[in-house]
């Protein structure tokens, strides 16, 4: 086995022994307490899609896309469903040890597995475009622009692939650390760039026509005395907003970046192992399970909700103006975004909820650990 390998692992036991901490009594979770809820929430159906691969660090987020809801298992099938009803349109069988939810666009299916290999699937039909052999695992959902998939390994590498015959365009090689949270931030394509978080807490920007970095901001704070003091890992997902992109790193800060030219706008500091949601502000989970709202404009802070502490929350969503996170427990919360106030709560399943939901309009798409997927409607 080698160092790195030994190394994950060991953030992997790490991160299994924080999610039994209740039992252990270190750092227990936060006991919810009882509130009356002021906005009804709507369960519109549920589904089951099988195992989900509940390991720390599997990134088997669905994705929302032109109506219908993509999402994907560990044995391989890759579901499309109406996002407004949850029947499902189609399923696909690859076979293979999926690892990422999907990435879709310019009519496929891109997805990473286990054992290191990209797979590209025709977005209607189901039949394998091609695939392309990595050298690591694949742990974030691959990009899809401009015609062309960009995907990343666990090992630093980042490549793309023409979608037209499967060549691969470009090549870039990035050292990694010798030990880091089990996870990747998957790579967003903007304008012309690709963007990516990097587990030594850096943020890139690369030209998506030929793989030059063109920028690179440090995020997340890689300082210390041992490897574990070093974590610095921008893991969660990355936000761009009229050309401003928004991130956070483990033990760093949550910042706004310039895409364009690299400069950041301002700079506050919040560790976070997740990402972050914009609406009315910027909502992050920060590493003790607080709930942050801070003002995008320019980083000041707006409210902090504590009620959740250390109950391994999702990076936020928000929905219908109103915000929402899942927790180790199954429990999905509704925030106020104006004050933090806690205003609704519904148990999804019992099993942590360990990704992102998705929302669009008043509508929550939520998926838990067992593999259940849930749409909730939140009122005004």
């Amino acid at each position: 086995m080698t160092p790195r390998l030994l190394a994950v692992v060991a953030v992997v036991l790490l991160s299994v022994a924080c999610s039994s901490s209740k039992r252990e009594n270190i750092r227990p979770p936060r006991d919810l307490e009882k509130f009356d809820a002021t906005v009804a929430v709507d369960r519109l159906w549920s589904r089951s899609l099988g195992d989900v691969g509940a390991k720390p660090g599997l990134g088997l987020a669905p994705v929302l896309f032109d109506g219908r809801l993509y999402a994907s298992n560990a044995k391989g099938d890759v579901f499309v469903l109406d996002a407004a009803s949850g029947a499902e349109i189609a399923r696909h069988r690859t076979g293979l040890a999926l690892s990422t939810g999907p990435g879709v666009g310019d009519g496929v299916i891109a997805l990473g597995t286990l054992d290191g290999r990209l797979v590209v699937l025709d977005a209607e039909s189901g039949a394998e475009r091609f695939s392309a052999r990595l050298l690591a695992e694949v742990l974030a959902a691959p990009a899809v622009a401009e015609g062309r998939v960009f995907v990343r390994s666990h090992d630093g590498r980042i490549q793309a692939f023409d979608l037209a015959d499967g060549r691969r365009a470009w090549l870039q090689e990035f050292e990694v650390p010798a030990l880091s949270l089990r996870g990747n931030s998957a790579p967003l394509y903007d304008r012309g760039y690709l963007l990516v978080g990097f587990d030594d807490g850096r943020v890139l920007a690369l030209r998506a026509d030929d793989g030059a970095t063109v920028w690179q901001v440090q995020v997340g704070n890689a300082d210390g005395r041992t490897d574990l003091e070093r974590l610095a890992d921008v893991d969660g997902a990355l936000r761009v907003v009229d050309g401003v992109l928004y991130t956070a790193g483990y033990r760093g800060q949550v910042m706004a970046i310039d895409v364009a030219t690299g400069q950041p706008r301002w700079a506050r500091d919040l560790s976070s192992a997740g990402g972050v949601a914009l609406g009315e502000h910027l909502f992050v989970s920060d590493s003790d399970g607080r709930i942050q709202a801070v003002d995008e404009a320019g980083g000041g802070a707006i409210w902090s909700q504590d009620a959740l502490e250390y109950r391994w929350l999702t990076t936020p969503a928000v929905a219908a103006g109103k915000v929402a996170v899942g927790d180790f427990d199954g429990w999905l919360h509704w925030l106020d975004p104006a004050d933090g106030r806690l205003v609704a709560r519904v148990r999804v399943a019992r099993a942590a909820i360990t990704v992102a939901p998705v929302a669009s309009g008043d509508v929550v798409w939520v998926l838990a650990s067992n593999g259940s997927l849930s749409a909730y409607r939140v009122g005004g």
